[in-house]
């Protein structure tokens, strides 16, 4: 397998960018769901004591920040290993419906990845605890907002509905490769995995 794409599968680059982004974003998805929790019990106590998986809120936040920045570095260079590399055809025969569905969710999923990213970054920008967004200990981000709480608050709500719609459109990716494997028995899913493609009989 080589580190560049062929019309009949993904090369290794592209492979390791698809799994790496794959397991950030579960990661990322679940610790955005406890945070959401967390933030909720923390207006309604007080209680700045609260822990994210073990972490103080204010570590929790900046480590979200930091793999959120990641991610979107990651979309950037995939769309860009991606732009420059052939992109294996889908499988001939399939439905009109089908092509049309799997257009749909690729786009929608660079969009939500790129688009979720950059919300959050301004929700932190507008935030009235004006706390600097510090990625991985190593450089910090401008904040092009001033604290706003209203802001804030309708930036956070359009975050939290654009992770779910990711998660949404994920399970559809997911069900899709599925669906390829398993009942169209074609190498839709194979050809992203190091394994050989021909199946045996």
């Amino acid at each position: 397998m080589g580190l560049r794409n062929t019309d009949r599968r993904y090369g290794a680059v592209a492979m390791a960018l698809h799994w790496t982004m794959a397991l950030l974003l579960l990661v990322m998805i679940v610790f955005g769901i406890r945070m959401v929790e967390v933030q909720r019990e923390l207006v309604a106590t007080g209680n700045f004591d609260l822990t994210v998986f073990g972490l103080d809120i204010f570590a929790a936040y900046q480590l979200h920040k930091s793999f959120g920045f990641l991610l979107f570095v990651l979309v950037l260079v995939r769309l860009g290993w991606k732009l420059a590399n052939p992109h294996p055809a889908l499988p001939p025969g399939m439905p009109w419906h089908e092509i049309a569905l799997a257009r749909f969710t690729h786009v929608a999923l660079y969009a939500l990845m790129l688009g979720i990213p950059v919300v959050g970054w301004l929700t932190g920008s507008a935030s009235p605890y004006a706390i600097d967004t510090v990625i991985f200990g190593l450089f910090q981000l401008p904040h092009p907002l001033g604290p706003n709480a209203e802001l804030e608050r309708l930036l956070s709500t359009i975050h939290f509905y654009m992770a779910m719609a990711l998660l949404g459109v994920l399970v559809l990716h997911v069900a899709g490769a599925l669906k390829h494997h398993f009942f169209a028995r074609d190498d839709v899913l194979r050809r992203m995995l190091p394994i050989p493609l021909t199946r045996r009989s």
